[in-house]
């Protein structure tokens, strides 16, 4: 019925264990366990379905209980948008198909573009070559994340007053960033994607764990110190999925 993809742990300091799983008919389903969940709570953002639970219940109620949802899942999910011809990917590029001679689909990074070579036969809304433009647009995705994050959080570190040891750019699935107790932070490559303000509420909030690991009263003030309107961004960042989406 179900098969594991991936885990990942995560933020050792809240106990939180992130699992994928793909389950019949439904699709990949991230499981949240988290010291503190009392009951589930099932989520759709896009195409990403996510479930929270209890650290004590078993893979196979998890299972149980988003079968029991897969209606309204199926509802309420949206599919996945076909990458196409001249979308804005990240900040600074552009994905272009061309045809050629060749008989396999080949992809490169040339100045702003992310290029996708398709033999004749094979059209840009195939799978194969929506599998390589995914494949080129992480990669642009990852060169701006890389270039432009790091300096950003240097910014906000330097307004704030709030500290970090390391930061890394990674492609999150679950999430937008974290900090270990460490301070050591990570931002999601998907950030890129965002709107400027939306990216600068997830530094702040992120600087803001480096004084306050949890998410007590303490830390929502000092995130309003320097995002007063953090509860819209919260909530527009709800709208957006953690995956390579075309820019309008």
């Amino acid at each position: 019925m179900y098969s594991v993809l991936r885990t990942q742990s995560s933020h050792a300091i809240l106990v939180t264990v992130i699992k994928t799983i793909f389950v019949d008919g439904v699709g990949e389903i991230i499981l949240a366990r988290r010291r503190g969940t009392r009951s589930l709570r099932l989520s759709v953002s896009g195409s990403n379905i996510r479930l929270g639970l209890p650290l004590a219940l078993s893979e196979r109620q998890a299972v149980n209980f988003v079968l029991s949802k897969k209606d309204w899942i199926l509802e309420h999910r949206k599919s996945k948008t076909l990458l196409s011809n001249g979308s804005r990917i990240g900040k600074a590029h552009r994905l272009v198909f061309v045809t050629n001679n060749s008989t396999k689909i080949t992809t490169k990074l040339i100045d702003n573009q992310a290029l996708v070579r398709l033999p004749l036969s094979v059209l840009p809304e195939s799978s194969g070559a929506q599998t390589a433009a995914i494949r080129i647009c992480k990669k642009a995705l990852e060169r701006e994340a890389t270039s432009l994050l790091p300096q950003r959080l240097r910014s906000f570190s330097n307004q704030t007053g709030n500290t970090y040891k390391s930061v890394t750019i990674k492609f999150l699935k679950s999430r937008w960033g974290s900090c270990s107790p460490q301070n050591d932070i990570i931002l999601s490559a998907y950030l890129i994607q965002l709107p400027w303000q939306l990216i600068d509420y997830v530094i702040i909030h992120e600087l803001a764990h480096t004084k306050h690991h949890n998410h007590g009263q303490n830390f929502w003030n000092e995130v309003t110190k320097f995002a007063p309107d953090y509860k819209a961004h919260r909530k527009l960042l709800k709208t957006h999925q953690t995956d390579v989406v075309e820019i309008v």
